[in-house]
């Protein structure tokens, strides 16, 4: 071990950094347990003196056997030691928010390892929530613009939908995925300690630092993150992704979970746009026979909102309400059915700009559970202005001013949180753009593009010869 630890004074430029750690890692995989464990509990552990940052791979190393040699989480005894505020979770958790990120590329397996087993300890308990910082970290240290999808990512929101935390997810999930991970490291990639342009070129499952992700994991990981924008009632980025679960390409069956998403995307769709969603237009006809033979029920709720009559939808829901239950949605029809007076008064504003609240009661009456009723009517379009975002003011004298845009008054956001949208918008085209240039070096450098280069050429110069040979003949004919 000490060689080790003097060899990780050593690490310089790429290619000797490189050297030096696939050394180490070796040395690391050929010590036994009892060498790693070396002065466990006395002041000469290594766990207690090594700096888990500037020592990230011998540390993690270390760390794991500490964790094996307490044993199974599911023992009550062994959970004991393991459990928060305890000696080796404090370690966990201060080694997966201060790992050194290009270390860790050389040790991905047990990395992950780790990871599974804070979030083993944490359903032990039953507290998800006590894995949900600590695995937030840990993703975003090992690759910061969160581009590749990974294994680690599903765990993650699974966690954050059972500990029912929407706040702690944004981290993770509001990032743009723009990569799946590949089986291998391709042949033509840099070192793992090389600065990367994009990190699905070290995020891969060679690495470890991910498994092997089949596409209805994908599905799940949109899915699971529309459900997080659910319980934040952000009903526009939920139904992006339901959406993009929905219209995913498949070569057979319409999966279960897109079935799932259809049922909820309806509903979400509602919610979001205040009338029924077209099918999306990259979803395969077959597919699409599919989610509407199964998912009747949810497009009949859909036209029945679209006629504006509460007692109707009311009505109809009531009926499904066995189906609604079965399909986990029911809180979503309740939350459909209100939502009817709310957009009814929403839409109001494309028609007029100002208007009484007693003729907005009159004109919503049909969506509204208490119809005539003014003082009620003011109420509840106050709430929507306070809680709600509703842009519209009410006058002293009773009437509704309703905003034709964001932009317009009565309540129009300053121009300084208008500055702050647009710098944000511009990070991300930014960010886009490099993600985009990355993956065209990227195919521009791999074998297959270089073939189809080398084909189309041999193809081009067939075509020459051909007009030459063929010029020469008319020559002669002449």
């Amino acid at each position: 071990m000490d060689d080790i630890l003097d060899n990780h004074q050593d690490l310089g430029e790429p290619h000797e950094y490189d050297k030096v750690m696939r050394t180490i890692v070796k040395d690391l995989n050929h010590l036994s347990p009892l060498t790693i464990l070396r002065g466990r509990n006395t002041p000469a552990d290594l766990l207690s003196n090594l700096d888990p940052q500037s020592y990230s791979a011998p540390y993690l190393y270390i760390l794991i056997a500490h964790i094996n040699a307490v044993g199974n989480p599911g023992d009550a005894s062994v959970l004991e030691k393991l459990k928060p505020r305890s000696a080796l979770w404090r370690m966990m958790e201060r080694f997966m928010m201060s790992f050194d990120p290009v270390q860790i590329r050389y040790v991905g397996h047990e990395l992950r390892r780790l990871i599974e087993k804070v979030i083993e300890i944490a359903y032990a308990l039953c507290k998800p929530e006590i894995a949900i910082q600590p695995v937030k970290a840990a993703i975003l240290r090992i690759d910061s613009s969160g581009a590749t999808l990974t294994s680690t990512h599903l765990k993650f929101t699974r966690l954050c939908l059972r500990a029912e935390v929407s706040n702690e997810a944004l981290a993770v999930v509001g990032k743009k995925i723009w990569h799946f991970p590949t089986d291998a490291t391709p042949r033509l990639l840099q070192l793992p300690c090389s600065i990367h342009d994009t990190s699905s070129t070290y995020l891969t499952v060679a690495s470890g630092l991910t498994e092997k992700l089949t596409y209805q994991q994908y599905l799940q990981y949109f899915f699971n993150v529309a459900m997080i924008y659910m319980m934040r009632h952000d009903w526009n980025s939920a139904f992006s992704f339901l959406q993009q679960v929905i219209d995913w390409p498949t070569n057979g069956s319409t999966s279960l979970i897109q079935v799932k998403a259809y049922e909820k995307w309806v509903l979400v769709g509602l919610l979001h746009r205040g009338k029924p969603s077209p099918m999306p237009e990259n979803v395969k006809p077959q597919t699409a026979k599919d989610l509407r033979a199964t998912c009747k029920a949810y497009d009949t709720l859909a036209e029945i909102y679209k006629e504006g009559d509460r007692a109707r939808l009311e009505a109809e829901a009531r009926a499904g309400v066995k189906v609604w239950q079965g399909g986990c949605n029911q809180g979503l029809v309740d939350q459909v059915i209100d939502s009817l007076r709310y957009h009814a008064i929403k839409n109001l504003g494309k028609t007029y700009l100002a208007m009484s609240l007693d003729q907005v009661a009159r004109e919503t009456a049909k969506t509204s559970p208490h119809p005539n009723d003014v003082a009620e009517t003011r109420r509840y379009v106050q709430r929507m202005i306070n809680n709600h975002g509703f842009n519209a003011l009410i006058s002293s004298a009773g009437y509704l001013c309703i905003a034709r845009s964001e932009w317009d008054p009565p309540q129009s956001r300053s121009e300084a949180e208008h500055l702050q949208d647009l710098a944000k918008a511009e990070e991300k085209v930014k960010a886009a753009n490099l993600q985009i240039e990355a993956a065209n070096r990227r195919l521009s450098l791999s074998t297959g593009y270089i073939s189809e280069l080398r084909k189309i050429r041999k193809t081009k110069e067939k075509e020459l010869e051909g007009a030459s040979e063929e010029a020469e003949d008319m020559l002669a004919d002449l």
